[in-house]
């Protein structure tokens, strides 16, 4: 009965805009096709449109009661309705089937249940929120919608249940207001707009790190302190290990005595080592007879007492606030020497002498720091062939210039330049043979502000273009973008514009299959930043064909 009753008045308070769970429902859906449609072939005019498609995550579940009933109050439904919806929603509870038994009971606080013939109707009430948002957006001028013609009504937005289309004119003004919407839409009914990563891909260990973030953020100035101090932390020259072992004493989380009997995995708190004191962490690291023994031999003045009172890892900050960044590193090694050689001792092995755990840290550390010095050249960089028959390896070091390809072979260098002020790209590539003469060059200007990321992806594919219809024959093509490179190598799931054009760079790649791409420095990229700079000051695309670009001259000589 109040399924029936309110069915008959939605269609007084629900926008056309939204064709879900109504009668007609096809119609927006051929609408649809035909803005698509339209944007896809449109030829004339001066105007440009674009159209977004949104989803919500879980939609049914996630609708907030409190909201809803904020929504149906400003439609002007009567009190004593809505204290019957709000009746119908809080008196619902769930239950579990497990191994055939039903099991549990939770009362809901939000989300509608599915099945239920009520719930599509509230699921339209809480979405009208959206439309009419953008409807008055559209109204006071923002948002300008898409017309199919002059005379046709403006279309702005079409919602499918928790699927939406978004249409408008491409300009700023349009952006902004269906951001400042979407903004409102997700703060008032208790969602999130997911565009803190870069693949716009909600997970677990993403969302992880946006809470944390939150968190900091709210407390006092002190928490800004501290996360500058662990961003200084990470970049001591250290091993991994002796990082992680310092971070688990200042959160506790090493296994001392007094931490195993609290949680009744051993009966005893007396220290491994001396078994004269309650182990804490402060005894373990700072005041046991072996470890008071291994910081006298070193260079260090301790103060015993105040680390022995250690909490929250204090005196560790206390101490990289006395000690250069060195001295600092070494105290930490220290420590860790301490802790192994406890360990040592409680699985069965000899207590040492303090100087030797001393002098084994210095010596760790030493060898560590000579051994770290020795390796200045970049990782090897893998070079692939679209199709994944050709493999090699080679180093990409800041001091290799640019090498020639194989006999026969054509070798394509591709690189992106921009000017944000006039919001231009310039896009350079220069194909070459193997005795380093130039077979042809362009510098291409193109109209548009870009990520970097994305800048360097267009680049490549406007120089692909251009070499497949100038019908060269590359054999190698190397980019000074690491990670345009790592995207062409590795398949990833990706909803960003960057992935939409790795996707049609993998499609102009399949028309050279005999081609290898590297990755490279800048010094062995040169000329194509030369001839992408150069774009920069044109207004056409302009190419040479067997002869040297002038203002390049000296550079491909000597890369020669």
């Amino acid at each position: 009965m109040i399924v029936l009753r309110l069915k008959e008045a939605l269609p007084l308070v629900i926008s056309e805009t939204q064709s879900a769970f109504l009668s007609n429902i096809t119609d927006n859906i051929l609408v649809a096709f035909e803005l698509v449609h339209h944007i896809q072939h449109r030829t004339r005019g001066g105007k440009s449109y674009s159209a977004l498609k949104l989803d919500m995550s879980k939609a049914f579940d996630r609708v907030e009661w409190t909201f809803l009933w904020a929504v149906m109050e400003k439609m002007g439904f009567a009190s004593n309705w809505i204290a019957l919806i709000q009746n119908c929603l809080t008196s619902s509870s769930l239950s579990f089937s497990l191994n055939g038994e039903v099991t549990g009971y939770v009362k809901p606080s939000r989300g509608l249940r599915q099945g239920d013939p009520l719930s599509p109707y509230h699921f339209l009430i809480g979405s009208e929120g959206l439309s009419r948002l953008l409807q008055h957006e559209e109204a006071i001028g923002n948002l300008q919608g898409l017309r199919l013609t002059r005379r046709a009504p403006s279309v702005s937005h079409l919602l499918f249940a928790d699927d939406s289309l978004l249409f408008c004119e491409t300009t700023n003004n349009s952006a902004l207001a269906i951001e400042r919407a979407l903004n409102l839409y997700h703060r008032a009914s208790d969602r999130l707009i997911w565009h803190h990563t870069t693949s716009r891909i909600y997970a677990v260990k993403s969302g992880f790190h946006l809470a944390a973030t939150l968190d900091e953020q709210q407390e006092a100035s002190a928490s800004d302190l501290n996360s500058k101090w662990w961003k200084s932390f990470w970049h001591l020259k250290l091993p991994s290990k002796i990082k992680i072992f310092a971070w688990k004493v200042i959160y506790s989380a090493i296994p001392i005595a007094a931490a195993l009997h609290r949680r009744k995995v051993i009966d005893s708190v007396a220290c491994s080592t001396c078994s004269n004191a309650w182990e804490s962490i402060g005894h373990a690291l700072f005041t046991c007879p072996h470890a008071k023994s291994t910081w006298k031999h070193s260079d260090f003045t301790m103060d015993f007492r105040k680390a022995q009172a250690m909490h929250d890892g204090d005196f560790i900050f206390h101490l990289s606030n006395v000690h250069s960044q060195p001295d600092f590193e070494l105290n930490v090694c220290t420590m860790w020497a301490i802790w192994s050689h406890r360990n040592k001792v409680l699985h069965g092995g000899v207590l040492k002498e303090g100087k030797i755990t001393t002098s084994f840290a210095q010596d760790y550390l030493g060898k560590y720091h000579a051994s770290t010095r020795q390796t200045h050249t970049a990782p090897a960089v893998t070079s692939v062939s679209p199709t994944g028959a050709h493999t090699s390896k080679k180093q990409a070091s800041k001091d290799i210039s640019w090498q020639p390809p194989t006999a026969a072979g054509l070798k394509l260098n591709v690189d992106a330049a921009v000017n944000a002020t006039s919001q231009t790209l310039g896009v350079g590539a220069i194909v070459r043979d193997h005795n380093g003469l130039v077979v042809a060059a362009i510098s291409k200007p193109a109209q548009g502000c870009f990520h970097s990321d994305e800048m360097e992806a267009k680049a490549l594919f406007h120089s692909l273009n251009w070499a497949l219809q100038q019908q060269l024959q590359i054999t190698h093509i190397e980019t000074d973008s690491l990670r345009v490179f790592n995207a062409l190598i590795h398949t990833s799931i990706d909803l960003s514009c960057f992935l939409d054009l790795i996707i049609d760079v993998c499609c102009l790649l399949s028309f050279f299959p005999e081609a290898t791409i590297s990755h490279v420095m800048r010094n062995a990229n040169h000329v194509a930043h030369g001839l992408a700079k150069h774009a920069l000051e044109l207004d056409q695309d302009f190419c040479w064909v067997g002869e040297i670009p002038y203002h390049i001259f000296t550079t491909v000589v000597n890369d020669s």
